[in-house]
């Protein structure tokens, strides 16, 4: 039942093998170089999320934190799922800053996007899709 991978895990929590709590997800989204307006943070902890905004060397607002519902939380699953989260290079494109941190148990990924001026270039237009998809549930759950 113990989980042998990131992979092996999101669909164990995917199939309710796992307890919702055993995910820990942090999603930052910082405004790019032309700083309009606030950044955010999202702390997802199992099936609760707590959302703050972040301007540096301001007081940053933090909600308390809220129940993400039974088919939300499938939802966030199976965009991790379908964006092949595991597999994608740790750098990719943003216009923003963005990092995104999923753990489960003791497997764990991050992937950091912003205005690279190197990528890899082994990554694929698929990959960065992929991501770009996720990233439209994440924001969709801080809101």
């Amino acid at each position: 039942m113990t989980p042998t991978s990131l992979e092996d895990a999101l669909g164990k929590l995917s199939t309710g093998q796992l307890a919702a709590e055993t995910l820990h997800l942090r999603f930052v989204d910082l405004p790019g170089r032309d700083g309009a307006g606030p950044g955010s943070i999202m702390f997802i902890k199992g099936a609760e999320v707590m959302h703050r905004t972040y301007s540096p060397g301001k007081v940053n607002t933090k909600r308390e934190p809220q129940a993400i519902g039974r088919q939300a939380f499938g939802q966030l699953v199976l965009a991790l799922q379908d964006a092949n989260f595991v597999d994608l290079p740790g750098n990719l494109w943003s216009e923003s800053q963005l990092e995104v941190e999923v753990e489960v148990l003791t497997h764990r990924k991050v992937v950091l996007a912003r205005r690279f001026t190197r990528l890899d270039s082994k990554t694929t237009e698929r990959e960065q899709q992929g991501f770009n998809d996720l990233l439209i549930v994440l924001r969709e759950l801080g809101h």
